[in-house]
């Protein structure tokens, strides 16, 4: 489990593999988006929505894993760190998570294969 006090860094620790599913976010305010995943790692994420949101907001996600033998449901605490327009789509935004249980750190770990 990420401690949610720990620092965040804008530098990637993991390498991220493509996967491209449909995602719904949690911003405070009870303001909830809908968005696309464009990749993961065990560090973070980066997804596409319609509307901007600002860096270093802390949101909830949540999204299915798939892995070889089973479908995982991720849902966790991220902070973003980034938000770039790209066009039609809207807006890719890059996050790091802050908060996985233990059984999700673990899907996370498995779907980035042992050499990532």
């Amino acid at each position: 489990m990420v401690h949610p006090s720990a620092p965040v860094s804008n530098r990637r620790v993991s390498r991220r593999t493509g996967l491209r599913r449909p995602c719904e976010l949690s911003l405070p305010g009870k303001v909830t988006r809908k968005g696309i995943t464009s990749d993961i790692g065990i560090d973070g994420l980066s997804f596409v929505c319609t509307n901007p949101i600002a860096p270093g907001t802390r949101c909830g996600i949540s999204f299915e894993l798939p892995l070889a033998d089973r479908t995982v449901a991720v849902n966790g605490v991220v902070k973003t760190v980034y938000s770039s327009f790209c066009g039609a789509d809207g807006f890719k935004i890059g996050a790091v998570f802050t908060e996985l249980d233990d059984g999700t750190s673990a899907a996370l770990r498995e779907f980035s294969g042992p050499d990532r």
